[in-house]
């Protein structure tokens, strides 16, 4: 497999030319296309005392996970956390998985809907989102992922890290004229449903894909603010 450079050239390689992927891919072409952001159902809370009890094996036991897109490696590594489960087909994937790149919180809901792992032992779970999305405020859509989460990590803590976004990124117009208010505005409704919200953005820099130094002090606001 040859090595792609950075994220503009991923995106330049012809992974967004698969009809499904080709949704995903125009939040950077600048083709409106919502469809990736709000599932076509809204989600059904499965009571966990309904579903079978039956815990990922590639979770350790007690750990703190990262989960969402595709800067959760580069989030878990900063906070010294576990990566979650990783979709393995992203028009399959949350049958395995809770994280891939280039997902909205639309497919992150899609994804925990499917997801049947649920684990009493989890303390925390850490959602990197909103860029793909644009910041595209869907107040239902975090609530019912909330909910899922709950029934998945029932007694887990739920911290969110805010995305990249501003001037200096490159290649990405949208992500480079979203307003404050707007990113404020997204993930105010993690925090009506009981999130904490990391203060740290990865925020206004060129390319958010690599162990930057942002992640470290990401990673630090999170290592605080842990449940033990």
């Amino acid at each position: 497999m040859k090595k792609i450079k950075n994220f503009s050239q991923f995106l330049n390689e012809g992974f967004f030319d698969n009809p499904v992927l080709g949704k995903l891919g125009s939040i950077f072409s600048g083709t409106k296309d919502s469809s990736y952001s709000t599932p076509a159902t809204p989600a059904t809370p499965v009571s966990a005392d309904a579903t079978e009890t039956l815990r990922d094996p590639l979770i350790p036991a007690g750990k703190s996970i990262a989960i969402g897109d595709s800067f959760v490696p580069f989030v878990a590594k900063g906070a010294g956390i576990e990566q979650g489960p990783k979709a393995k087909d992203i028009t399959n994937s949350g049958k395995d998985g809770l994280w891939f790149g280039g997902i909205a919180v639309g497919s992150l809901l899609t994804f925990s809907k499917d997801y049947k792992n649920i684990d009493n032992s989890i303390k925390n779970v850490v959602i990197s989102i909103g860029s793909n999305g644009i910041y595209t405020r869907s107040t239902k859509t975090i609530n019912d992922l909330m909910i899922r989460l709950k029934v998945l990590f029932p007694n887990a803590k739920i911290l969110v890290v805010k995305g990249v976004y501003g001037s200096k990124l490159t290649g990405y117009p949208k992500l480079q004229t979203v307003k404050q208010s707007t990113v404020d505005s997204f993930y105010s409704d993690f925090t009506t449903n009981g999130a904490t919200v990391i203060p740290t953005p990865v925020g206004n820099i060129p390319n958010g894909h690599g162990h930057l130094p942002v992640y470290k002090i990401i990673g630090g606001e999170i290592k605080t603010r842990l449940k033990a």
